[in-house]
């Protein structure tokens, strides 16, 4: 009986001594550069105050997609102004609304995210659209 114990114990300890290695070598660093594209509804130029809808997705592994909070910034001299945030669905899509007066040059932005766990590093690095210019006549 005492013998078996031993005998079983030992070979725990082997399967351990075996696997440590195994986890260890899974363990990484993951980063990912997410690409943002952007659109608006209607194309063309619109009348003061008529509503446009600012949309886009997020191009990227999942992390990089999912529930991502999305910040839409108008272009100015000096600092950008932000303008409104939204949060990304599964996949990716992020859309905003607005009644634009005047003409004005728009873009879309995320920050970085750093996911952790175990010995696992994911990154999802800040990402910015271009520019999209809303013409109003009038």
């Amino acid at each position: 009986m005492g013998r078996r114990i031993f005998t079983t114990g030992v070979a725990i300890v082997a399967s351990m001594a075996l696997l440590l290695p195994m986890t260890v070598a899974g363990a990484h660093d993951f980063t990912v550069r997410p690409r943002i594209s952007i659109d608006k509804i209607p194309n063309g130029a619109t009348d003061p105050g008529e509503r446009v809808i600012v949309h886009g997705d997020i191009n990227g592994k999942r992390l990089c997609r999912r529930d991502r909070v999305v910040t839409l910034f108008e272009v100015q001299s000096g600092s950008d102004r932000r303008i409104d945030t939204d949060r990304s669905d599964r996949e990716g899509e992020f859309r905003f609304v607005l009644h634009p007066d005047d003409d004005m040059t728009v873009y879309a932005r995320i920050g970085k995210l750093v996911d952790r766990s175990y010995d696992h590093r994911h990154v999802c690095r800040k990402a910015r659209s271009e520019r999209l210019s809303i013409n109003v006549s009038g």
